[in-house]
């Protein structure tokens, strides 16, 4: 602080310099806020002695970005880089000098997600896989993506995780549509992508067993050998959703850690209880591939729209008891456990049918032998002991 030459200088104080600002803060705001337009505020207290000030200059990094008049105490700064560190100082002035400048104050300007890429759509029987890559995140984890058609009405799909992935949407035979999706994280959702091509969804190519729901390609006709459903089975990754025949040994795949099963269980038949307090402490975790088979079986269970052989297992609740039930034993008055939901949920639709013969793709993982499909969490009955 100076102190300029005048008649009376020195008797008075009325030409010298304000003093400093104190107390300066940053604070990001980041609600709603587009990807790369951050917004940081400011807020410090004013000097209460000596001349008071004209107004405030606000630097960051060291450089001049605004003014604002005495007496505001405020200065809200936009249009900043998401996931960035930004530092500012505080100067109060008048028409004799400038004060000394305030303490530095940082925070990091944080966003909605960035707008996505454009998504790739692929046409199946009766449903379409859509596939995307994770924006950036905007400085907050990624929550989940919502997918939607451009069809009226539109059908939309939410999916909970943080990076890449892919989904599937049932939709009529022989329609046409595209799809577009935007990620969501803490802070709001981002931009939707354009929209992918236009695919057309397909029709089954042969007819299902009467009364039974046949998803694409999952039943083998009579005389063929198909692989089927089984193989294209969504698995929960670390890399989002992932096909089933896509899966080698050694990659990972999503299950719980849950106390009350031994590591090596294998499904007899034998009622076997797990605590609700065991359940409720699980941690989800990751498990490792270690076989891989294709095995014909006879007979297939639709339950809540993925497919089982007759003796996958099934983490279900019976009568308030957690147990894995074997899926040719479900009954309509079970409830199942699903990811999304992390709760045991109704069955939406459970149907059984013996005399079709499928091709069962086997996932055999460490150290047990449960992973998530798309909704479930399933246990795989069979060995792997015959070529794939």
């Amino acid at each position: 602080m100076s102190k300029n030459i005048g008649r009376k200088s020195s008797a008075q104080d009325n030409f010298i310099g304000p003093n400093a600002v104190t107390n300066l803060t940053a604070t990001n705001v980041p609600a709603d806020r587009p990807f790369n337009d951050g917004r940081i505020d400011l807020s410090w207290t004013n000097p209460t002695a000596g001349n008071t000030p004209a107004g405030y200059k606000v630097f960051r990094g060291g450089a001049e970005i605004g003014t604002v008049a005495h007496p505001s105490n405020t200065y809200s700064n936009t249009g900043l880089a998401s996931n960035t560190l930004y530092s500012y100082t505080v100067t109060a002035y008048d028409a004799y000098g400038s004060a000394t400048a305030s303490n530095t104050a940082s925070a990091t300007a944080t966003t909605v997600p960035a707008t996505m890429a454009q998504p790739a759509a692929t046409a199946g029987v009766n449903l379409d896989t859509i596939s995307w890559t994770a924006p950036s995140d905007g400085g907050s984890a990624i929550i989940d993506y919502y997918i939607e058609s451009n069809e009226s009405p539109v059908k939309p799909k939410t999916v909970t995780q943080a990076g890449s992935g892919s989904t599937t949407i049932a939709n009529e035979p022989n329609t046409t549509q595209a799809y577009r999706v935007r990620a969501r994280n803490a802070n709001g959702n981002g931009g939707f992508s354009v929209y992918s091509g236009n695919v057309t969804t397909q029709a089954p190519s042969f007819f299902s067993p009467p009364g039974f729901f046949a998803p694409p390609g999952f039943f083998s006709p009579p005389g063929f050998n198909y692989k089927s459903v089984g193989v294209s089975t969504l698995i929960r990754t670390p890399n989002g959703l992932v096909a089933a025949g896509q899966l080698l040994v050694g990659d990972q795949v999503v299950t719980l850690s849950f106390s009350g099963l031994p590591d090596d269980y294998a499904y007899d038949g034998t009622p076997v209880v797990i605590s609700e307090e065991d359940f409720a402490n699980a941690q989800e975790t990751l498990a490792t591939v270690t076989n891989l088979g294709i095995h014909d079986s006879q007979g297939a269970v639709v339950v809540n729209s993925d497919i089982y052989s007759m003796t996958h297992c099934i983490i279900a609740k019976r009568d308030g008891l957690i147990q894995p039930i074997m899926s040719a034993d479900i009954l309509p008055s079970d409830l199942i456990y699903n990811y999304n939901q992390k709760a045991f949920i109704p069955i939406e639709n459970l149907e059984k049918n013996i005399d079709v013969t499928i091709q069962v793709y086997s996932i055999n993982v460490e150290p047990k032998d449960f992973y998530f499909t798309e909704n479930g969490l399933t246990y795989d009955g069979y060995p792997t002991d015959w070529t794939a």
